[in-house]
């Protein structure tokens, strides 16, 4: 009987016990968790303290912070790039062109003059930080670069801009599949009766220093290739068959092509006709440049910079600029994907609120711009796609 009653008195002061200890360890952890959140906000507290000391007393000048040497390095970088940039975007031909006399000709052309061939400034142009950074620091060493993107993202543009930031000179040509020496090198002609030799953009720009803009290099036959090799090169010369002349190129002169291939000819079956370039071709350009299309920021901003809302006409609003991004963004996805044969290009919004301020309907321009260029197929596709933006598309009925 004694022996029952104990066990049972023991197993009590076991459950007891065990009860104790879970209540304690309950506790333990709510302490716990109260202390941590009260470290919390006191570290908070003292941290907003803290700063707000050591802004007042460097304002006072009482302390002097010191930083690391690649930490210091790393920031005198980033705000020299910031501030070529913004400066860059800002400034105006006169602030950045130094003094560029015209040099002085071996032989008479066409234009009268080096300033002849300096394109016409456009305000309102963005410049896409780093493709404008390589195109700077190829045309102030002349070296040659290659720029490659898709159609309208604005590689031709940007060259041509750049060089008329900088008070440069430069000549366009555009390569075809049909494109001859002539077209390139230039031939004899008569005139007035006298047999004369007209220079052709490649001649005229390695004896005036300017560069020769390659536009749609890509659709450059072989044989032409191998002649812009032969003054590619570093130190090369050109030589023309039919007077027997030797070029060299004058001070300036460089090679800034586009293309809407990397060489490697079309791979998507959207730019039919393009050749597939050799790798000693490709060798010659100091840089090969992507160029995309602009950040939705960058490219809103500029297309707000163009067609204000207090533009005479139809009122552009900012909604519409906003849809017309959105719309574009999706159609570049697909066409990328080679879901769509057509793509909305930076020209092409361009040209759609272009055609909006002249009193043209949303559905009329978004005709004009890009629906007339799709098959039903891709028609349909883009009609989703203003469906899913909340933007729908629908004919005016005469």
């Amino acid at each position: 009987m004694v022996q029952v009653v104990s066990s049972t008195i023991e197993d009590r002061f076991k459950a007891l016990r065990d009860e104790i200890h879970k209540d304690l360890l309950i506790r333990e952890t709510n302490i716990k968790g109260a202390l941590q959140l009260s470290l919390n906000q006191l570290g908070a507290d003292l941290a907003i303290q803290v700063k707000q000391d050591i802004a007042k007393t460097i304002q006072e000048g009482g302390i002097e912070l010191k930083l690391g040497p690649k930490i210091s390095e790393d920031i005198k970088a980033a705000v020299k790039q910031a501030a070529d940039e913004f400066i860059w975007q800002a400034a105006t031909p006169a602030m950045l062109s130094q003094a560029n006399p015209e040099p002085e000709l071996e032989v008479e052309v066409d234009q009268t003059g080096y300033g002849a061939y300096i394109p016409k400034l456009d305000p309102l142009f963005y410049f896409d930080p780093f493709p404008t950074k390589v195109a700077r620091s190829c045309i102030t060493p002349a070296k040659n670069a290659y720029f490659v993107g898709d159609k309208g993202c604005g590689k031709s543009m940007l060259i041509e801009q750049v060089h008329a930031k900088l008070g440069k000179g430069v000549i366009r040509f555009n390569f075809s599949g049909d494109t001859t020496k002539t077209d390139l090198l230039g031939g004899i002609r008569v005139v007035e009766g006298a047999t004369v030799y007209h220079y052709g953009p490649l001649p005229t720009a390695m004896k005036l220093g300017l560069t020769l803009q390659a536009d749609e290099i890509d659709y450059c036959p072989p044989h032409i290739m191998a002649v812009m090799n032969s003054v590619a090169e570093k130190g090369g010369k050109l030589f023309l068959p039919d007077t027997g002349e030797i070029i060299k190129p004058a001070h300036g002169f460089c090679i800034m092509a586009t293309a809407n291939t990397g060489g490697k000819g079309d791979t998507r079956g959207v730019y039919t006709g393009t050749e597939v370039l050799n790798s000693a071709a490709l060798d010659r350009y100091a840089a090969m440049v992507k160029c995309k299309y602009l950040p939705e920021a960058e490219e809103k901003a500029m297309l707000k910079r163009r067609f204000p809302i207090t533009t005479s006409g139809i009122t552009v609003s900012l909604g519409e600029i906003d849809n017309l991004w959105h719309l574009a963004d999706l159609v570049r996805q697909a066409f990328a994907r080679s879901e769509l044969g057509e793509t909305f290009s930076t020209l092409k919004l361009i040209d759609f609120l272009d055609w909006r301020t002249n009193g043209f309907d949303e559905w009329q321009s978004l005709e004009l711009t890009l629906l007339n260029h799709l098959d039903d197929d891709d028609m349909g596709v883009v009609m989703q796609f203003t469906d899913r933006i909340g933007w729908p598309m629908l004919p005016k009925e005469a």
